[in-house]
């Protein structure tokens, strides 16, 4: 009998996956993460990673619920991984703060149109992770920062591709929660601005701001039009561990899924997390 509710859950959880990719995001056609496996195979594997993720949202309830920490330092374990990676993980740029996890490197190598399009806010102080996508892909990258005149300067090779580079498009702007005609813009206008609808790879280092603008981005638009989010949370005033936690809310009601976190060593109030929108692995 527990066997076969067992099964019954499963095949309606696949059933209720299915029925959101199909009906709550469009994919665009040049995504580069089209799945190579049988379609039941991926559906097997989101089901049981789903399921993770469920088990791993109740336990976080749970400690919210009753056993609630007002250091938002304490509670990184509390958004951990509850998916892995269905393609192969790859750090991409230099070790420390400037390296980011991504998922399916392979995918986006494979994929030689120039569709492929990565934004990237905070490149002041480094840029080793946009260095290593424009040598090794096709993506435009798009970078932002509102302290600097010009992208960071990168640690490791391909100096001479960040400064020439055709693919590279970078302005003195903020990620913001408004327009105003200094230094500030939200995703969905430089989207507009830049004509387009769907980012690749979301990478986002902006020193507590990420809150709002996060917030504001998943507000303007019915869902989140990013295959992957790169961003590192700031513990800073004014924002207390339940912003985090609403926060992770919307983005899971999104689709987002954590499939690695990596704690700062340069910066105890800080952590990496890279999330993976899972109506991506579903072929419609």
């Amino acid at each position: 009998m527990a066997s076969a509710l067992k099964t019954a859950g499963k095949i309606l959880l696949i059933f209720f996956i299915i029925l959101l990719s199909r009906h709550l995001i469009i994919i665009p056609n040049q995504s580069p993460y089209k799945p190579e496996k049988p379609q039941d195979a991926i559906l097997n594997w989101l089901g049981e990673s789903e399921q993770n993720w469920i088990s791993h949202r109740e336990q976080r309830d749970h400690i919210v619920l009753t056993n609630w920490s007002n250091d938002l330092t304490k509670i990184w374990d509390l958004f951990a991984p509850a998916y892995n990676c269905p393609f192969d993980l790859t750090r991409v740029g230099g070790e420390g703060d400037g390296g980011k996890w991504l998922c399916g490197l392979e995918k986006i190598l494979k994929n030689k149109s120039s569709s492929c399009v990565i934004y990237s806010f905070g490149v002041a102080n480094e840029s080793t992770f946009e260095a290593e996508i424009l040598a090794k892909t096709s993506c435009n990258v798009f970078a932002y920062d509102p302290t600097v005149i010009k992208i960071g300067w990168p640690v490791s090779q391909a100096t001479a591709a960040l400064t020439f580079n055709p693919r590279l498009d970078f302005k003195s702007l903020a990620l913001a929660e408004k327009d105003d005609d200094g230094k500030g813009r939200t995703l969905k206008t430089l989207m507009k601005e830049n004509g387009h609808e769907w980012i690749d790879v979301l990478k986002v280092d902006i020193e507590g701001d990420e809150y709002k603008s996060l917030l504001k981005a998943m507000k303007d638009f019915e869902k989140l039009p990013v295959g992957q989010l790169l961003v590192e949370f700031h513990a800073v005033k004014p924002y207390k561990p339940i912003d985090l936690v609403n926060l992770f809310d919307l983005l899971e009601i999104n689709g987002m899924r954590v499939y690695k976190y990596e704690p700062n060593p340069l910066c105890k109030r800080c952590c990496e997390y890279s999330l993976f929108n899972m109506n991506l692995l579903v072929d419609i």
